[in-house]
């Protein structure tokens, strides 16, 4: 996955022709979410042990997106791998996606979305494929690897998206917000921690390397915390 600062610079320099030249490939687009985001009106932290679940989208207010393309180096030339492994087609390095979680099948203009029994699902139109199974789909469908939700589009409708500005996100526009607690930790970046006081949203500082790395989704360095 990647952001989409570059698409949207030349989204709006080029005409709708150029890009769709520049781009003759699909896209797996990744729609910035706003409002309140799951898991936002979580108080605060204490120090209970909890169960911790990677299955969320680490950046939900971020627009972002992966061009679905075949890597010439692999075999089948008809089928588009989609995983977490680095030699997939479709690269997508989130922990609760599979190494390879599913395949598109491309022949002519029909496409195919096949499931390869992911364990945390594959989804078209937030609807489960039973595992193994296929499923037509058509651009501008919903298709989801666990919890994350990308839309199938083509040059012309990034083109549309990117110029629209609406609902794009960039990690270069200011949307900082205070951390909330999605699970807990041992151990806090605090300057003078008291084992006797509940934690709150006021313990977490731009200062804290915790904060940073949460802000740029890196996962292992949040423990105890989860940031947008």
């Amino acid at each position: 996955m990647e952001e989409v600062t570059e698409y949207l610079r030349k989204a709006r320099t080029m005409t709708a022709d150029a890009f769709r030249q520049l781009y003759p490939h699909y896209f797996l687009y990744k729609r910035a979410k706003q409002g309140r985001v799951t898991g936002e009106s979580e108080p605060d932290i204490d120090y209970a042990t909890r169960t911790l679940s990677l299955n969320f989208d680490p950046l939900p207010r971020l627009s972002q997106l992966v061009a679905v393309k075949k890597n010439p180096d692999n075999p089948f030339p008809d089928r588009i791998s989609i995983g977490r492994a680095t030699n997939c087609d479709v690269v997508i390095r989130l922990a609760f996606v599979s190494k390879v979680h599913a395949h598109l099948i491309i022949q002519g203009d029909k496409l195919t979305l096949r499931d390869n029994k992911a364990s945390n699902f594959t989804f078209h139109n937030h609807r489960r494929l039973e595992p193994g199974s296929s499923r037509s789909v058509h651009l501008g469908d919903i298709l989801s690897f666990g919890a994350l939700d990308l839309e199938l589009v083509d040059a012309g409708r990034l083109y549309e998206i990117l110029r629209s500005t609406t609902g794009v996100q960039t990690s270069a526009a200011p949307k900082a917000r205070a951390l909330r607690s999605s699970f807990h930790c041992l151990e806090l970046p605090l300057p003078n921690p008291r084992p006797d006081r509940r934690l709150g949203r006021a313990d977490f500082t731009a200062g804290t390397p915790m904060f940073r790395q949460s802000h740029e989704g890196k996962i292992r360095a949040c423990i105890g915390v989860r940031g947008g």
